[in-house]
């Protein structure tokens, strides 16, 4: 546990984004009535190790934390029926920017098909998607 924390650093976001994607191409994914993918996308907050010099994660002390906390977001892509997830963006927890990592989701999607993108409704009001030959996000 902690050698993996204390090392965390050296394995980037895009390293770990590369093999998630190269082990998902590997195996193919399995489709809804054999025509479509079913891919959630969905967004969480993680507490991380409390820095109070990093200001794009820490927080400031308030009625739930004392001494304050360091928080990242993320926002996941996950093909339900293969339930398997595909991508994923990290943000610091005071950058986080929903619209902007659903088009980076969006622009990065390379399994093909009909893909179904299925969304709470705080992630579908940050986005806008105007269908194209792939799709493309409009940008704000």
């Amino acid at each position: 546990g902690s050698a993996f924390y204390q090392q965390r650093s050296k394995l980037s976001v895009s390293a770990f984004r590369h093999l998630l994607k190269e082990f998902n191409l590997k195996f193919p994914l399995e489709k809804f009535r054999g025509k479509y993918y079913l891919i959630a996308c969905d967004g969480s907050e993680f507490n991380i190790a409390r820095n109070l010099k990093d200001a794009d994660t820490f927080h400031e002390p308030n009625d739930k934390s004392v001494s304050g906390f360091n928080m990242v977001h993320t926002i996941s892509l996950y093909e339900v029926c293969s339930k398997r997830y595909l991508d994923l963006e990290v943000q610091p927890g005071r950058l986080k920017n929903e619209f902007q990592a659903i088009c980076n989701l969006m622009d990065r999607y390379a399994y093909g098909g009909s893909p179904i993108f299925i969304m709470g409704f705080s992630l579908l009001s940050a986005s806008e998607f105007l269908p194209t030959e792939k799709w493309r996000c409009a940008k704000q």
